[in-house]
């Protein structure tokens, strides 16, 4: 449900931006650390960039269930052994 509502969203102020200000919407394309000025501004970006990494690609490891750490299952403390 997520995925959808966000990719809706995104749609819907693309649409809009081409509509009412096509410029701004130029600008906000060129994005990430090469199209910023300054270098502390791109340092800023390249961290940002990695943290983002950071966060996504090992939920990607999980879903796709390449993790390691999903075929060995730690036991459960709150179940008695017979």
């Amino acid at each position: 449900m997520y995925p959808a509502i966000f990719v809706g969203a995104s749609a819907l102020t693309t649409l809009y931006l081409l509509t009412v200000d096509r410029t701004l919407l130029e600008r906000r394309m060129r994005g990430g650390p090469a199209a910023e000025k300054r270098p502390a501004q791109q340092l800023i970006m390249v961290f940002t960039s990695m943290f983002i990494a950071l966060l996504v690609v090992p939920a990607l490891d999980q879903s796709v269930s390449n993790s390691s750490t999903l075929r060995r299952r730690a036991p459960d403390p709150w179940v008695p052994s017979s």
